[in-house]
């Protein structure tokens, strides 16, 4: 049986379209092998750090295109 006034008036929201460019982070540098030199760890290092800084600014960028779309858009996103 069902029951009108428990009925969802409400549409849901359109379906959540993350930028595929977000999708994707830079790749972390492969570590230099035996024989590195400080120089090369040293640029090593600010590579890694660079990829960890743009995997953590599309990360943020995807959190606030979910948290723009507020409550119903994180149960949308747990439902699957």
């Amino acid at each position: 049986m069902l029951c009108a006034a428990c009925a969802n008036s409400v549409p849901p929201p359109p379906p959540l379209e993350i930028p595929a460019q977000l999708l994707h982070c830079r790749p972390a540098p492969d570590v230099p092998g035996e024989g590195a030199t400080q120089r090369d760890l040293a640029l090593f290092i600010l590579d890694l750090d660079a990829a960890g800084a743009d995997c953590r600014a599309k990360l943020g960028a995807v959190r606030g295109i979910i948290g723009s779309r507020g409550p119903e858009c994180l149960r949308q996103c747990r439902q699957g």
